[in-house]
């Protein structure tokens, strides 16, 4: 009855003035607590449950209404913190903040001088029940000197609770009247405001209360969950942080200033909460995780269950599960597999049914290339919520990756369904994020299986679906520019279906200006002006769309290019099999030597290089695959960069951080001898273990070139630069003070200007004109000093190809392509694919000198290399009509290759997908 009439919270008030006498077991006067309390609250005949209603979600510390609340970011389901002014929300519990001895209770006025109450004396109080009134007085963390003003601030704080905010501020206005010091009525004030979502007037009041109780925990506080809501994300933190000082201060006071956890005295553990997710919203990840999130479980024990749920109502509703959920989260930012996993395996234990962290853990494995552990999880999330788009596209966009774009269209349809179901429910997602994303990738999806007239319909469906008045960031944005530039694409590649493959060329027909824009994610309004849509739609209207049931291959030829598609999978950490892409390296490779062989190698390296982009761009529609020196002159001239990251703010890119410490040491190595630093500091790099150690020494951001030397003029062409940044979250979020850096950018780039375009066409003209004389000296088969010099020349030609990096996108997969090409146009094949957690763009890259790289690599490439088997379909290479360029003519019929699998698998995709 107790609960049912004054809610848990006011149970547990009576409780704790219960349990001194239950401790000395005095039953009666234990009792005698309750039944006065409760005889009290029953006097009301039917308000009792009203008043309870009201009182249980009074903040617990008692000198204000929470304003946090759970801010949209994407898979966390428990973040306390303050929402954007369009999106109020209720309070939630906060804790009591010790006072400091030298904070007077809650006023800075002299206790000699007698504190006023003739404001707060007229106000009505009969809204409250007197024992609920008494109870809430009771729990103040600050109570004031003046009796009638504590009156006042929990009848203030009601007011707020239920809503009454108007009531609320004349409440507060009466004590200030009163007294113009009360911090609490302030903080009353500016949570009213806040939670009607007026956050800059919010600001003034408890930046006043600041000024007013500037030992109060409390008031900073509140003023930093509404600076993280003005997106002043800098000031936040320091607020936050000032916050816990003052708490953790307050571990000396005596113990009624505390809230005590099974026996153990802890401070606000909210406040952890919410400077964790503050910090990782900003990208300070092992901030978020030291300062924060591992705090805050620190405070509890790190407890692996919440039984009770008494956790749960201190950090901000999301109890331990949540804050082990954000644990994996930073993990998983900060590149750290395994630990991720297993914050997310503790959240799982605690909470099964927590649909957030299996996407999250989902995610993690995707990135990680555990596909199959990735699809479960994934699939753990939507069987809890149908609706549930975020999972829906998370598996899309993992099927995708997989080449599987049958099971991707339906994930995305799935997401489609479910953001319809939560419309209908009223709780669709206001920012929209996933729906625009959702149509794309469909579009991208049929557009890549030749489904144009499909992809068409998706791409228009994309600015449609965003709701005007929202503030593009993220996937809408990409979502937006991309399927204007994918449907540019889709409607001239839907013109080509059926034209001779080697009549047209993209570099050449598509305009130089959307291919800079698509490349370098321009706003497509810039540029429409070159769009040739409406030219091709008239084109388009009698050609029908690629029929999924057909395969123009034999298996036997399906399984020659998977079976050579198979070396372009790198046995290391991220990436995903994709069979797809699998089948792609193969035809390439296939064409590109029979290109070659038919020509004895008398033909340029960029035509032959050609056929392999060419594959590259029909088979990942997603992709903007371009030579470089046909984008525009401008962008070419100021030398168009490709980076890559190893290290980006605090994140190890989990692909290629593996790399980190051979890239580390010939960052040292060339900065000894690029950056004249002197003898002495020359010691120093050379002693250094970390990235803030070297740039210190410069003092500024700086690269260093690992040299490419030409075998033509024996100069430097430049290579690789290895680039060393601050990387300040100011560049990516706004109102981010310059002293909030974090960590570095340690990338590779590669600036593409006309004289590297110059130099390294000279160096790939001698390797073909060395090619075809091994060629012609060998014949068409050969063991030996022919397999050697052929397998050396494959090397070589790969080395300087990812040292030049001449495409937008893809250049290391057109390399790999190119290598396993001159190797097959000797007679050989390369078995096993991969050597284990081995990147040979990474090791070439890394190499000062091409034949140190080659010395280094060709025992591993002669021991697994073999003549072509007597079965194998390059014995009757010589047969015209087998030739990839003659067996496969036209564009729908390579679709129509890509899109075949063995054993009578393209019938089922046409029955999931309709013809």
């Amino acid at each position: 009855p107790g609960v049912r009439l004054c809610g848990d919270f006011i149970v547990s008030a009576i409780l704790k003035r219960m349990r001194p006498f239950v401790e000395k077991r005095q039953v009666s006067r234990a009792l005698s607590v309750a039944e006065a309390y409760f005889s009290g609250g029953s006097d009301n005949k039917g308000e009792g449950e009203d008043v309870g209603d009201k009182i249980v979600e009074l903040s617990i510390g008692g000198d204000g209404p929470d304003v946090s609340a759970s801010d949209n970011i994407e898979g966390d389901k428990h973040l306390a913190l303050p929402t954007p002014p369009s999106l109020p929300v209720p309070p939630s519990p906060s804790q009591p903040a010790p006072i400091s001895p030298s904070q007077p209770a809650q006023s800075s006025s002299s206790k000699k001088k007698k504190m006023s109450s003739k404001h707060v004396s007229k106000l009505d109080y009969s809204s409250l029940n007197p024992a609920m009134l008494d109870i809430a007085v009771h729990n103040l963390n600050h109570p004031h000197e003046n009796a009638m003003i504590n009156r006042a601030i929990a009848l203030g704080n009601s007011q707020v609770n239920s809503r009454r905010f108007a009531e609320a501020e004349k409440t507060f206005r009466a004590v200030l009247n009163d007294d113009a010091k009360s911090f609490a009525a302030y903080l009353g004030i500016g949570s009213a405001k806040a939670m009607q979502g007026d956050l800059i007037a919010a600001n003034k009041d408890f930046t006043l209360a600041v000024k007013h109780g500037p030992a109060i925990s409390e008031c900073w506080k509140r003023r930093g969950q509404t600076m993280q809501a003005l997106g002043r994300r800098a000031e936040a933190i320091s607020d936050v942080r000032k916050a816990i000082k003052l708490m953790e201060e307050g571990r000396k006071h005596p113990k009624e200033n505390r809230q005590r956890i099974k026996g153990k005295a802890v401070t606000d553990p909210d406040a952890y909460n919410q400077l964790g997710n503050m910090l990782y919203q900003s990208k300070f990840y092992r901030a978020a995780l030291d300062e924060g999130f591992l705090r805050c479980l620190q405070a509890f024990g790190n407890p692996t269950s919440d039984e009770s749920g008494e956790l749960g109502t201190l950090i901000g509703g999301g109890g331990v599960s949540g804050i082990y959920n954000m644990v994996g989260l930073c993990n998983t930012s900060l590149g750290d597999y395994e630990e991720g996993k297993k914050a997310f395996a503790t959240c799982l234990s605690i909470e099964a049914n927590f649909k957030e962290a299996w996407v999250n853990l989902g995610q993690l494995h995707r990135d990680y290339g555990n596909t199959a552990d990735a699809i479960q999880s994934f699939a753990k999330a939507f069987a809890l919520d149908s609706s549930y788009v975020h999972a829906y596209h998370l598996s899309g966009l993992c099927f995708y990756s997989m080449g599987n774009y049958a099971m991707a269209i339906s994930a995305f349809l799935g997401g489609l369904n479910g953001a319809q179901q939560q419309q209908k429910a009223g709780n669709a997602d206001p920012k929209a994020q996933n729906v625009p994303a959702l149509f794309h990738m469909l579009g991208v999806s049929f557009q890549a299986l030749g489904l144009y007239p499909r992809a068409m319909e998706y791409f228009k469906q994309v600015p449609r679906s965003i709701p005007s008045g929202v503030i593009l960031e993220g996937a809408v944005v990409v979502a937006k520019h991309s399927s204007w530039y994918n449907r540019e694409l889709a409607f001239f590649l839907w013109t080509k279906l059926d034209q001779p493959i080697n009549s047209w060329e993209l570099d050449d027909e598509v305009s130089e200006i959307i291919k800079e824009g698509w490349s370098k994610r321009k706003d497509y309004k810039d540029i429409q002006v070159h769009s040739n849509a409406l030219k091709y739609m008239q084109v388009t209207k009698s050609i029908p769309a690629v029929d999924l049931s057909k395969a123009l291959l034999g298996k036997e030829w399906l399984s020659t290019a998977a079976r050579l598609g198979r070396f372009i999978q790198l046995k290391s950490q991220g990436f995903v099999a994709n069979e797809r892409q699998h089948r792609q390296f193969g035809f390439a490779v296939m064409e590109a030597a029979q290109f070659m062989k038919e020509r004895k190698v008398k033909c340029g390296w960029r035509e032959s290089m050609n056929v392999l982009v060419k594959w590259r761009q029909i088979s990942e529609p997603n992709d903007p695959v371009w030579w470089i020196d046909k984008l525009t002159k401008a962008s070419l001239k100021e030398g168009f960069g490709l980076q890559t990251p190893l290290v980006t703010g605090e994140l190890r890119v989990i692909r290629y951080y593996p790399y980190f410490n051979k890239a580390f040491a010939m960052l040292k190595k060339l900065m000894v001898t690029q950056c004249k630093l002197g003898d002495k500091v020359g010691e120093v790099v050379k002693r250094s273990k970390t990235l803030d150690e070297l740039y210190n020494l410069v003092e500024d951001d700086f690269w260093v070139i690992v040299p490419c030397f030409s075998e033509v003029t024996g100069e430097n062409m430049e290579g690789t630069r290895l680039t060393l940044q601050k990387y300040y979250e100011g560049m990516r979020a706004q109102n981010v003070s310059e002293t909030d850096k974090v960590g570095f950018e340690f990338t590779i780039r590669t600036p593409s200007t006309p004289h590297r375009f110059k130099q390294f066409n000279e160096q790939f003209k001698k390797i073909w004109n060395d090619l075809q004389e091994v060629f012609e000296r060998g014949g068409e088969k050969g063991g030996g000093a022919f397999k050697t010099d052929m397998l050396r020349l494959a090397l070589k030609f790969f080395y300087y190809w990812v040292c030049f990096g001449p495409l937008t996108r893809g250049s290391a997969a057109v390399g790999y392509a190119g290598m396993v090409a001159i190797v097959r146009l000797g007679g050989f094949e390369i078995i096993g694919g991969m050597q284990e957690k081995v990147q040979l763009d990474w090791e070439a890259i890394l190499s000062v000198r091409a034949e140190a790289f080659i010395d280094e690599q060709v025992g591993w490439l002669e021991a697994n290399t073999i003549e072509h088997g007597e079965d194998d379909d390059s014995e009757d290479e010589e047969d015209v009509a087998n030739r990839i360029s003659n067996a496969l003519p036209t564009l729908r019929a390579r679709i129509e290759a890509l899109n075949a699998q063995p054993n009578g698998q393209p019938n089922r995709l046409a029955q999931s997908l309709g013809r």
